[in-house]
């Protein structure tokens, strides 16, 4: 073996290892149905501890409608900081690099007419990563919001504060969609990532295919020196 197969080797694992983490996959997927609590994710990544769909303080479930409906929404025109959604994970075994969220969302005439999504990553301040000022009556579906941003992170929570509600009876509610799906069934929110690799995983494979091509190297130098002798 050559010094430059050796060294197109070598490129052609980190090529691998940098293609397979730019690949993304789910991370947290909700089927959204109107639980009492806590609504379970439906699909969690590997090494994931996911955190339940769940209400802030201000906020109570309304009890009509199949997904997962909330009232008691603030008709103030900011945020009040308990009422909100939230989800995400709580640990990773592996850290990601965010891509992107899918969310789709109605409300009721009376419902919150504005919402702001935050995100914080791996204990940090929440940040703001999109907002929507006119909040439909009819269905909303918001594919591929960006997360790039957000690199090696290990826990994530994200809070949906939806305001400027008509009344208390007003609600806002998660929906599912088609296009929003984990392969078997249709979902309302869906977070997405790519793994990021072990750097101790990539040296040592990077190390262990050196030493390899870097004997065969040798042995040939060596055939190559008694044959001119």
């Amino acid at each position: 073996m050559t010094r430059a197969r050796v060294c197109l080797m070598l490129g052609g694992l980190l090529f691998a290892f940098e293609a397979s983490s730019a690949c993304a996959d789910l991370i947290v997927f909700y089927e959204s149905t109107n639980a009492d609590g806590g609504l379970p994710a439906t699909t969690i990544a590997s090494g994931v501890s996911a955190l339940d769909l769940s209400r802030g303080s201000g906020i109570f479930k309304n009890t009509t409608g199949s997904t997962y409906n909330s009232r008691d929404w603030t008709d103030a025109g900011t945020i009040d900081g308990n009422d909100y959604l939230q989800w995400g994970w709580s640990d990773a075994t592996v850290p990601f690099n965010l891509t992107d969220l899918d969310i789709r969302y109605d409300r009721s005439d009376k419902g919150p007419k504005q919402l702001e999504i935050r995100l914080s990553t791996n204990g940090g301040a929440f940040q703001s990563v999109f907002s929507d000022s006119s909040v439909d009556v009819n269905d909303e579906t918001h594919l591929d919001i960006d997360l790039t941003g957000f690199t090696n992170v290990t826990s994530a929570t994200f809070r949906l504060y939806a305001f400027d509600a008509e009344s208390a009876s007003g609600t806002f509610d998660i929906e599912n969609d088609d296009s929003i799906s984990n392969g078997s069934v249709d979902g309302g929110i869906a977070v997405s990532g790519a793994s990021v690799p072990e750097p101790s995983v990539l040296i040592l494979t990077l190390l262990g295919a050196a030493i390899a091509g870097g004997s065969r190297l040798m042995r040939r130098s060596k055939v190559i020196v008694r044959t001119v002798l």
